[in-house]
């Protein structure tokens, strides 16, 4: 496949400035940009060199959505002072006493009747 030259200088500009917008939004949000980028090069990476096909690029997949994920607790670290909950603040009582847990339950089982797997 030939790369062909845009010969039309507004077609041209317009088209770098969708390129350079395209790339700030995807690095706008730093942690999602970066775990982005990795699993760019992950892809690859994992399904080309290590030969691992599917599995290589699920493996890419979780790896850079790790990266994400520790990106974005370091970042939100920074901002804000980040505590475990404490067990007594948790009302599982109130959650089990309402009754939407027992909906859930139900949805889930008809769910499981309605749509079997096999």
């Amino acid at each position: 496949m030939e790369e062909t030259d845009v010969k039309d200088p507004n077609l041209k500009q317009s088209l770098e400035s969708a390129t350079s917008q395209i790339s700030q939004l995807a690095l706008s949000n730093s942690p999602t940009g970066v775990a982005n980028l990795a699993a760019v090069f992950l892809f690859p990476l994992f399904i080309n060199y290590f030969q691992m096909g599917v599995t290589g690029a699920a493996t890419a997949t979780v790896v850079s959505q790790y990266i994400g994920s520790f990106l974005m607790i370091w970042f939100l670290s920074k901002r804000v002072i980040l505590l475990p909950p404490k067990f007594g603040d948790l009302k599982f009582g109130v959650y089990l006493k309402s009754g939407e847990c027992q909906r859930n339950v139900y949805g889930y089982f008809l769910f499981l009747i309605l749509y079997p797997t096999h």
